[in-house]
Formats: structure tokens, C-alpha cells, sequence
């Protein structure tokens, strides 16, 4: 499951928002999520513009907010979650081995997320230079070369210069 680690800038970025999930859609935290109709969803990601990750689970009680990993959408739009964000949010990722394997020369490569809610990986067989959801910005993690730092590459917020 992807997992925030900070802010490619200025250290730790902590902006969060509030936003309604999805009729219907289970979100877990750690989710990378996108905006549909003004709520948010995982629901077919690859390929999307994210928004940021779930933090917080179901945010309509406060006092619980720490304890709920997943929240269901419904049809009214009152079950809430918190999303980081901030487009300099940096994540670490597993990727997923199936077309291949994660390497070294993927830093500064762009890939897709693939899986369900709460198995969120980055999808290998989508590398690209140009296009695609995450930008790898270091290969291996705490010795794990499954794993990779990335940052949003096509994100709701991002402003290209």
C-alpha cells in the first residue's frame, strides 16, 4: 500500500481537504484516489489525474477519525475522507513484478497505479518517459528494490512551468 513520506520540497507538506467518497466505492487509507462529480474514487485508476492519498479513513466523526481505515461511500454523500493533497507529496510505492522488475534506470520514469483498495502497486508494464500517474524519483526503499519514491506526475494541483 502506498504510504506518504513527505514533500520532494521544504520537508513534510501536511495540506489535507475534505471530500465525499463515491457512492458505493470503499477507500482505504494509503489510497491514491481521483475526483469524479466532486467525490472521490479509486474505482479503475490507471490512467486517471490523482488527486492525492486517503489519510484519516471516514472523516464525518472526528473523534474517529484516526481508528477507520476504510470508508464506503453513499448515495448522500456523507461519509468524508481526508486526502493529502499537496502535488510535492512524495510516496513510497511497491511495484507490482509482473511484466518485469523495478530498476535503477527507472528514476525519472513514469508509471501507472494498478490494484484494488488497500493493494494499491505501481504497475511496471506501463513505463513511460513522458506520461503516466507517478514519477519515480529514487529507486529502492530501506533496501527494498521493490520499492520506489515517487511523486505525482499528473496530478489535479500541478502547475507546469
Amino acid at each position: 500500500m502506498p504510504e506518504l513520506i513527505g514533500a520532494a520540497i521544504n520537508g513534510f507538506a501536511g495540506v489535507t481537504k475534505e471530500y465525499p467518497v463515491a457512492s458505493g466505492v470503499t477507500v482505504t487509507d494509503g489510497d491514491f484516489v481521483y475526483l469524479t462529480s466532486g467525490r472521490v474514487t479509486n474505482a479503475s485508476i490507471d490512467g486517471k489525474t490523482l488527486l492525492g492519498i486517503v489519510h484519516g479513513g471516514q472523516s464525518n466523526d472526528p473523534s474517529n477519525v484516526a481508528n477507520t481505515q476504510t470508508a464506503t461511500g453513499d448515495a448522500g454523500g456523507t461519509v468524508k475522507v481526508l486526502v493529502h493533497v499537496d502535488p510535492t507529496n512524495k510516496y513510497v510505492v511497491t511495484s507490482d513484478q509482473v511484466a518485469s522488475t523495478l530498476a535503477i534506470t527507472d528514476v525519472g520514469q513514469n508509471f501507472d497505479v494498478t490494484g484494488a483498495t488497500g493493494a494499491q502497486l505501481l504497475d511496471v508494464s506501463t513505463r513511460s518517459a513522458t506520461t503516466n500517474q507517478l514519477e519515480v524519483i529514487q529507486f529502492g526503499y530501506k533496501g527494498d528494490l521493490t520499492k520506489a519514491v515517487v511523486i505525482i506526475n499528473e496530478h489535479k494541483y500541478k502547475v507546469n512551468a
